[in-house]
């Protein structure tokens, strides 16, 4: 099941006039997602931001299903959840952490994070967005200026620039951190690739 809690802030409503960003660091047993809120002046506001978990069948009853059968059922709830989110932050840019697998270098259970991915693409679709896929080195080049930088840059980094969302970070524990401050510095650069197209588009 996945792993209630409290959003960080109160959602945003319908009649709020300031923009809102998304983004997700997919992964099958944790996804990190996050919403940020543009105000017409002034620095970008952590809205909500959650650590989404699923787990796998245990063995008693893996004994009855196939592992894929679980597998699906875990992205599916993952699926909800973040409709779920679409559906209520409505956000002008979403932007979702590309999959990029490494022959060779990465463990077996990899191409379970390529389906979260695609599985995510396709939700935006559905709801009429145009998903940025941003790596790791388009945080590094917005929130560091540079191409090298360590997660903890990033973590520090991402809470210099968003409201709230340093002592949202602090809260975590460390070995999940990285998929909350990535989620939150994604939506930062899904606001600003939108910002660059309809500055080329001319609006």
């Amino acid at each position: 099941m996945v792993k209630k809690q409290r959003p960080v802030r109160a959602h945003q409503t319908l009649t709020n006039p300031e923009t809102v960003t998304m983004a997700m660091d997919p992964g099958l047993a944790a996804l990190g997602i996050a919403a940020v809120s543009w105000p017409q002046s002034g620095r970008p506001r952590l809205l909500s931001a959650q650590i989404l978990q699923t787990k796998k069948a245990s063995k008693k009853d893996l004994q009855q299903i196939r592992v894929a059968t679980d597998d699906m059922r875990r992205v599916r709830e993952l699926w909800a959840t973040v409709r779920a989110w679409l559906a209520e932050y409505q956000p002008r840019a979403v932007a979702i952490e590309g999959y990029s697998p490494i022959p060779g270098k990465q463990g077996h259970g990899s191409w379970k994070v390529g389906a979260v991915t695609y599985a995510l693409v396709a939700l935006c679709w559905a709801h009429g967005i145009e998903p940025v896929i941003a790596r790791p080195a388009d945080l590094r080049r917005h929130f560091l200026r540079r191409e090298s930088g360590t997660k903890m840059d990033i973590e520090q980094a991402v809470g210099e620039v968003v409201t709230g969302a340093a002592a949202v970070i602090d809260a975590v524990a460390v070995s999940k951190r990285e998929h909350l401050a990535d989620s939150i510095g994604y939506a930062v650069v899904a606001h600003h690739e939108m910002q660059r197209i309809r500055q080329l588009a001319g609006l």
